[in-house]
């Protein structure tokens, strides 16, 4: 008899295996160099729709020439930890960060890593953590490591805000930490900062974490993200990533006063001690930093908001029904079973496209679907021809027995 666990990483692994047969998961493009969004696979050119880089900042040759520009003055790597003598970039660094932020900032290794690093010293022992359904995995694994310290969690309903109301009210006298994404990464859709930043008004014991990571760079003055751009309170915090539409790597919290943010680098263990981040790394984020805060970043903002709403646009013409509606890079159709959704990104993929077949545990394991990310690599007439091949696939694999269990499965019309 299997545990609960054990039955959930059975059923994991039957729903990776079954994408990696069909040549969807852990593919090696064969090019020994990428351009514009584009790679070769087993001989065919694809275009890549399963990139987050959606402002198309990595492959800019400023970025490029500043991180090997960081390497010849400071090696390949810095094996250093903070508490004790840190590369001079960091510093840069987070100035710059500072600036496009608008409020203290610590740059760290990695998203994750800034999580474990964030909440275990902001999080008090008499606290109550709230997640949203949809809420990263990274922020999850913050939850269980908080578990050793007997601090307990709930899992609420996406975007629910009388659950997380129900379990303020069921816990007056403790701290409620209500972890989220401001963008959630699988169906493209938002927080809702603004109705949170007033139930952070009404409830004195409400602290907000947002996970913003796709939301950093590609919208919001100066690339600040979705979750900053609505709003500012005391008692949020703010996670980014570079890994997306910055064009690095890496990441930075970003906290409400000098105070917290002091506090978090004295204690925060990974801050101090953890791996530092790679002198390349660094100038890599130096030199995008500055592009947010010089201008560069508004018009490749304006370019990806055009080709996302020629997107949404020729989707809604061709009857292709998005989870989301709404104007973000993150574009999600709702199929359904895991067949559905591997066979739609399989023909997909045969028509030159490769896009991320979502499976379980990512979301349900009736609400998988084919998640579509739009970035400035992609031209009008390639949008146009991606438009019209899923539609056509769709069409051939979206029987009407296929479309009642998606109507059921998502509550909406397919």
């Amino acid at each position: 008899m299997l545990t609960k666990y054990e039955a959930q990483l059975k059923t994991m692994k039957q729903s990776g295996q079954a994408a990696i047969d069909q040549g969807l998961f852990f593919i090696t493009p064969d090019d020994e160099q990428f351009s514009e969004g584009r790679f070769n696979l087993k001989g065919k050119p694809v275009i890549n729709l399963s990139s987050c880089s959606y402002l198309g900042l990595e492959l800019d040759p400023r970025l490029a020439e500043a991180s090997a520009d960081a390497a010849r003055k400071f090696g390949t790597q810095y094996s250093s930890c903070r508490a004790f003598a840190q590369c001079p970039l960091y510093d840069e660094l987070e100035d710059l960060l500072s600036q496009i932020f608008q409020a203290p900032t610590l740059a760290n290794l990695s998203t994750t890593i800034g999580h474990i690093a964030t909440l275990p010293i902001l999080v008090k022992d008499n606290s109550h953590l709230v997640l949203d359904i949809q809420s990263h995995h990274c922020l999850r694994m913050s939850a269980d490591y908080l578990a050793n310290r007997g601090i307990s969690s709930k899992t609420i309903r996406h975007n629910a805000l009388d659950q997380l109301e129900q379990e303020i009210l069921a816990h007056p006298d403790q701290d409620i930490w209500y972890l989220i994404d401001g963008l959630y990464s699988m169906y493209g859709d938002y927080a809702p900062i603004a109705e949170l930043l007033a139930m952070l008004d009404r409830y004195p014991r409400l602290h907000l974490y947002v996970d913003d990571a796709h939301g950093t760079s590609w919208t919001g003055k100066n690339g600040q993200g979705y979750a900053l751009e609505q709003g500012r309170h005391p008692r949020m915090v703010v996670s980014h990533s570079f890994t997306k539409a910055f064009g690095g790597s890496g990441g930075c919290v970003v906290f409400p006063d000098q105070e917290t943010r002091d506090q978090v680098r004295l204690l925060g263990g990974p801050f101090y001690w953890g791996s530092p981040i790679a002198p390349p790394v660094l100038g890599t984020a130096v030199a995008s930093a500055k592009l947010h805060l010089d201008g560069s970043i508004t018009k490749l903002q304006q370019t990806l908001m055009a080709k996302i709403k020629l997107f949404n646009r020729l989707c809604q013409q061709y009857q292709i029904p998005l989870i989301a509606n709404n104007d973000t890079p993150i574009r999600y159709i709702g199929l359904g079973k895991q067949e559905t959704t591997n066979n739609v990104t399989k023909a997909l993929l045969e028509k030159g496209f490769y896009a991320s077949a979502v499976c379980y545990p990512s979301v349900s394991k009736n609400k998988t679907g084919l998640r579509l990310g739009i970035t400035n690599h992609l031209t009008e007439a390639q949008i146009h021809q991606l438009v019209e091949t899923l539609a056509e696939i769709l069409k051939r694999e979206v029987t009407d027995e296929t479309r009642a269990f998606i109507d059921k499965a998502f509550k909406r019309a397919f």
